[in-house]
């Protein structure tokens, strides 16, 4: 490895030159170096600097200002990529021992002593591993990866994977189990980030369900995308209050009555996005449903959406909407217990379950594409199927 190192000045702390060394963080979860410090990993997400980020980390701040001091010359901190990687070392006592991020293709090292600090760049060669990654689900899908052993983004592309078909809060039960065939993307040793999720499979028992990247999109065994034309859930919620079902006392008036609509808990103001493509019938207030939009979408569906603070920008009957356009707000209004939102769906005016209904889908069609498609299912499935085996190369 092609390592440059120089000595830096500054008016507050002298830099020093530091020796080449080698670090190797295999996954990229934090791991033991010395005894009395350990790694941690960070990532600047999208809209967010190196130092709220850090800030986030519970970095000190005077640590803070010796990482933005050290590496001002030499990175453009307004043009870092979101879901850049940084590593660094806490020692016991709360101080930062050591900071590591990467920069185009080179790497820099931050070492912090007491009263020196010393900056290293390496020039680094990328490489693209393909990796198995294997869970067993418990109690939430994020304490799920970080138990594998992987990052927090991870979560986020799988996350994006499974709300397309089911989703992770509601479908994943105790108990499943489920594999990945993900890219990663290092610099050396160090894992950059995680590329493309090329499959994932989930066992439940004997049942299981199955999702192989092609091209931009994700399909099922036998060529169905699972990019739905209709969304199942219609906001990011806490947790679901009510479900569908044909009895139900509510808790305002008393009385058994039908429930048609899933009831999700989150907070107020959270945005609501339309579950497809469609024009607004009603927006406005509808008596115990307080504020109310009704969607019409192809395929003879309809969406309803009560219980709202607010509307969103330029939403009004007659008006066009996109598939995850905002289109209002968590609210409690109306006969309400909370903030929630009752979502209800409709396919030529019979009310379905929305998390249950069987929505039309793409499907590969065209010969080349399938045989294509066809061919990669078997490649991936020879990964999948070498029991504790890691899948090496990157796939067509």
């Amino acid at each position: 490895m092609n390592i440059r190192a120089w000595q830096i000045a500054n008016t507050k702390a002298a830099f020093c030159l530091i020796p080449a060394f080698l670090f190797f963080f295999g996954t990229g979860a934090a791991r033991a170096g010395p005894a009395e410090y350990t790694w941690d990993i960070g990532r600047i997400v999208s809209g967010q600097s190196l130092y709220t980020s850090l800030l986030e980390k519970q970095i000190p701040s005077r640590a803070i200002h010796h990482i933005i001091t050290g590496l001002k010359a030499h990175i453009d901190f307004g043009r870092i990529q979101p879901n850049t990687a940084y590593h660094f070392r806490m020692d016991p006592s709360g101080e930062l021992r050591e900071f590591t991020i990467e920069s185009g293709h080179d790497l820099f090292h931050l070492s912090m002593g007491q009263e020196r600090y010393g900056l290293s760049r390496w020039k680094v060669p990328r490489r693209i591993q393909m990796d198995t990654v294997r869970a067993r689900f418990e109690k939430n899908l994020s304490e799920t990866i970080r138990r594998a052993g992987e990052a927090d983004d991870l979560t986020q592309s799988l996350e994006e994977i499974l709300l397309q078909d089911l989703d992770p809060v509601i479908e994943l039960q105790p108990g499943d189990h489920f594999r990945l065939v993900v890219e990663k993307i290092y610099g050396g040793d160090w894992l950059l980030r995680y590329g493309e999720i090329e499959a994932f499979e989930l066992r439940r028992g004997e049942a299981g369900v199955m999702a192989i990247r092609h091209g931009d999109q994700y399909y099922d065994g036998v060529g169905r995308s699972l990019k739905r034309k209709f969304l199942r859930v219609p906001l990011h919620y806490q947790f679901v209050s009510s479900k569908f079902m044909q009895e139900r006392k509510h808790p305002i008036l008393g009385g058994v009555r039908p429930h048609q609509g899933i009831d999700f808990a989150a907070p107020l103001g959270t945005p609501v996005w339309a579950i497809a493509d469609g024009v607004v019938i009603t927006a406005g207030w509808m008596n115990g449903f307080g504020l109310t939009i009704i969607l019409r979408h192809a395929h003879g569906y309809e969406s309803f959406y009560a219980h709202l603070n607010d509307f969103g920008p330029e939403i009004r009957p007659g008006g066009t909407v996109l598939q995850k356009q905002v289109i209002g707000y968590i609210g409690t209004t109306g006969l309400s217990t909370g903030p929630h939102l009752h979502f209800g769906l409709s396919c030529h005016g019979e009310h379905r379950d929305p998390l249950k209904e069987a929505f039309p889908r793409d499907t590969i069609t065209q010969e080349d594409e399938l045989r294509a498609f066809l061919l990669k299912k078997q490649m991936i499935s020879s990964i999948l199927s070498a029991d504790g085996q890691t899948g090496r190369g990157r796939m067509p």
